[in-house]
């Protein structure tokens, strides 16, 4: 009997004919921390106005009433 792999699922294995891949890999952290800002935002509309991403590892949060919140990751805590 042949064993049969499942194809690869992208999400956990990098693509190493594709360099962007790894780039993306390495802000993972950064992107799930603003994905996490957009979905309050989505919850409470009114506790922010904007994301704004200045950079892959700085986020501003715009506030309604006119300030923001700067958000600088560098990389993920270490675990």
């Amino acid at each position: 009997m042949d064993l049969i792999l499942p194809p690869a699922c992208p999400s956990v294995l990098l693509d190493l004919e594709d360099p962007g891949d790894d780039v993306i890999a390495r802000f993972r952290y950064q992107f799930s921390h603003v994905a996490i800002q957009a979905l309050k935002m989505v919850i409470e509309p009114k506790w922010a106005k904007a994301i704004i991403c200045e950079n892959f590892e700085d986020f501003i949060i715009e506030r309604h009433s006119g300030g923001d919140v700067r958000l600088i990751f560098r990389r993920a805590p270490a675990t």
